[in-house]
């Protein structure tokens, strides 16, 4: 407890002018805990003046009032209290409200204490008996003062956070817009594209929406977990209809002719994937963080690779050949084999299932390929549901 003959109660100092300007506003709240109920009636009437003063008897009652959610700038206890310690107290306060500085009170004989309490962080200062009125202010006006500036802190710091969400949740919007405006311009190359080809009705929406569902199914079976998550499933369903955008580039007299092309003409037309990337990295140019995107830009430059590296385009084997073209290459084809062409018959869902198995490990991702028919009557029912106009082979 406090020594009582420690303290003379004549009239506080003046308050030095760095502090005079914290006289007076709010954070002035002090909470002074001694078993002494005598000596903290005199406390009160030295210190009520300056400070907003809460006293408590005992550690207990200390902490109640803090977990009340009364706040203090400063906490001022006395080492020896029956039940709780001072050091005790101050840890506790520590633990649970960090910005209010503890201060605490010893005797000669207890330095030792207090260094401890110093070193492990539970106080910011001590004051050792006996000592005087100026000294006991000029300590609480300090705590005031580290008080002010640690909130101070977090508040900058709180304000800096909330400003990097802020921004960080603007650009977010800005990138998304600009990313669907981008979209949507490359969408409407890939209709473009689709229709001056011999693709026709629902091809692009067929195509997106078997990859994503393959996607799934390759996920839920354990398959390229490290590649696929929810952003991967909802770039491939959006980035497959970029995967012929390249036939833009390719002249009518080669994308429409209706019989045999040439060796010439072939040549031609194995430059549209190159072409359709070229076009997906111009468009990135200004959002190149756009996964979508570049998505696309992969799946418009290797949907024509083949698993044994016999493809074209980079001429890439196996998993060297992305995830997500590997996807559509078996999409586009079931969607091919299952719809009417000028130059054929729809093929039925059992056959065009067995013809891409058939292929696995040679033209075919085998797993992806797997997936396919291990999903295969899903795939049928949403291939019936987006069917065309013309009938499609049951």
């Amino acid at each position: 407890m406090f020594d009582f003959d420690a303290f003379t109660f004549e009239s506080p100092p003046a308050l030095p002018c760095s502090l005079g300007s914290l006289a007076a506003g709010s954070g002035r709240r002090v909470l002074i805990v001694d078993d002494e109920p005598l000596l903290l009636d005199h406390l009160n009437r030295m210190l009520g003046g300056q400070f907003d003063c809460q006293f408590a008897t005992n550690g207990e009652e200390a902490l109640r009032l803090i977990r009340s959610g009364q706040r203090f700038s400063v906490v001022l206890a006395d080492l020896c209290m029956p039940g709780m310690n001072g050091v005790q107290l101050l840890g506790k306060i520590q633990e649970e409200s960090p910005e209010v500085v503890r201060i605490l009170i010893t005797g000669s004989g207890d330095v030792d204490t207090a260094l401890r309490g110093l070193h492990e962080g539970a106080i910011y200062r001590f004051l050792q008996k006996p000592c005087s009125n100026e000294n006991v202010v000029a300590a609480i006006e300090d705590g005031i003062l580290r008080h002010r500036r640690k909130a101070t802190l977090r508040i900058d710091r709180e304000r800096a956070q909330f400003a990097m969400q802020a921004s960080k949740g603007f650009n977010a919007l800005l990138e998304e817009r600009l990313d669907q405006a981008q979209y949507s311009t490359v969408f409407a190359l890939a209709k473009l594209a689709e229709e001056r080809d011999d693709c026709t009705g629902k091809h692009l929406e067929r195509v997106s929406t078997f990859c994503r569902e393959l996607a799934i199914g390759l996920l839920e079976a354990g398959h390229y977990v490290d590649q696929i998550d929810d952003r991967f499933i909802r770039d491939i369903e959006r980035s497959a209809i970029l995967h012929d955008i390249g036939k833009v580039g390719i002249p009518d007299s080669i994308l429409l002719k209706p019989g045999k092309l040439t060796a010439e003409e072939w040549e031609v037309m194995r430059k549209h994937p190159q072409i359709g990337a070229e076009t997906i990295a111009a468009i990135m140019h200004a959002n190149p963080s756009s996964s979508v995107l570049r998505m696309g830009y992969d799946v418009a430059l290797n949907h024509h690779e083949m698993w044994d590296g016999s493809g074209y385009g980079q001429g890439l084997v196996g998993e060297n050949i992305p995830l997500a073209a590997r996807i559509l290459k078996v999409a586009d084809c079931y969607d091919a084999l299952t719809t009417i062409r000028p130059y054929k018959k729809p093929w039925t869902h059992a056959d065009a299932i067995a013809h891409i198995v058939r292929g696995g490990e040679t033209e075919f991702d085998p797993i992806v390929a797997a997936t396919l028919r291990r999903i295969g009557s899903l795939i049928e029912a949403l291939r019936l549901s987006l069917a065309d106009d013309v009938k499609a082979a049951g």
